[in-house]
């Protein structure tokens, strides 16, 4: 208690369990990450440099990833702001690629919407999109900046279809960028996912392998991890990882993918770092299975 009335975010019991240390990494993050993007922002947009560095789905020279970057690139220096699909599973750094474009081809200073269509009603969308006639929509907020619709393929079609006119409509007014945990393409040949939705989405489609599809990455993404993360104290920012460790992870199945890798990264360096800044190994096999729920 004394702790926490001195400026601690959480605290957590003896003995310690790893999903609520976990959970606590969350909490923090969630807390803290408003205004550390804004900061983040406001020192990329100062500079005037255009930046991919501060995304982690974008740490690494895989051929998956050389891909998007390169489209990325092309998107940057065309000015164009087309409709955006990100598609990839859960966990493959959607979300934060979607805040980074904000972040680089819009700036700081304008909106960035975030709205999860999972689990909603149609009715719900809809109010939630346009209004209840209490107060503006989303898309009233999202104005002049980016609009982000998650789960996309779990909107209702004929809903797809009437809001795929209405953003045709405000293109010159906002940024539409929809996530999607499938292949929309491929619904869409299945009868899932409306047509008219589907080709409208599809101007500019970036791809987020899965951890397993770019095991290359994985020195990229660690390190990017060590540096960036805001659960890793600065004195621990150097430790490092031996080649087994990596063989460890690489062997691993990651159904989080570099989300989870984040979580379990943080989780060695917090509580198993040695004294000379390294993580043995047989420390890392017992988190690992700690994480997967094996005990």
């Amino acid at each position: 208690m004394k702790a926490l009335r001195a400026g601690a975010f959480d605290y957590l019991r003896k003995p310690l369990r790893i999903a609520e240390f976990v959970e606590s990494i969350q909490r923090g993050l969630a807390a803290r990450g408003q205004e550390e993007t804004s900061a983040n922002m406001n020192s990329a947009a100062g500079s005037g440099t255009i930046t991919w560095e501060s995304c982690l789905a974008l740490a690494g020279k895989s051929p998956h990833i050389a891909e998007v970057k390169h489209a990325l690139l092309q998107l940057q220096k065309s000015g164009r702001r087309p409709p955006i699909l990100i598609e990839g599973e859960a966990g493959v750094g959607k979300l934060q690629l979607a805040e980074t474009l904000h972040l680089v081809c819009c700036g700081h200073d304008k909106p960035f919407v975030v709205y999860n269509c999972a689990e909603k009603s149609t009715l719900e969308i809809e109010e939630d999109i346009y209004g209840n006639g209490i107060g503006g929509g989303i898309l009233q907020s999202a104005l002049g900046g980016t609009l982000v619709l998650e789960y996309v393929e779990k909107i209702d079609q004929e809903l797809q279809t009437q809001l795929t006119q209405v953003f045709a409509k405000q293109t010159a007014q906002g940024w539409l960028i929809c996530l999607a945990g499938v292949h929309l393409e491929e619904e869409m040949v299945a009868g899932s996912v409306s047509t008219e939705f589907a080709y409208y989405l599809m101007d500019t489609v970036l791809h987020l392998p899965t951890l397993q599809e770019r095991m290359e990455d994985l020195e990229d993404l660690v390190a990017h991890i060590l540096k960036n993360s805001l659960a890793i104290a600065p004195q621990a920012r150097q430790t490092q990882f031996s080649p087994d460790v990596y063989d460890l992870i690489r062997k691993s199945d990651w159904p989080n993918n570099i989300l989870g890798l984040e979580q379990y990264i943080i989780y060695c360096v917090s509580k198993g770092r040695t004294a000379n800044n390294t993580v043995p190994l047989e420390v890392a096999r017992r988190y690992l299975r700690q994480m997967q729920g094996q005990g």
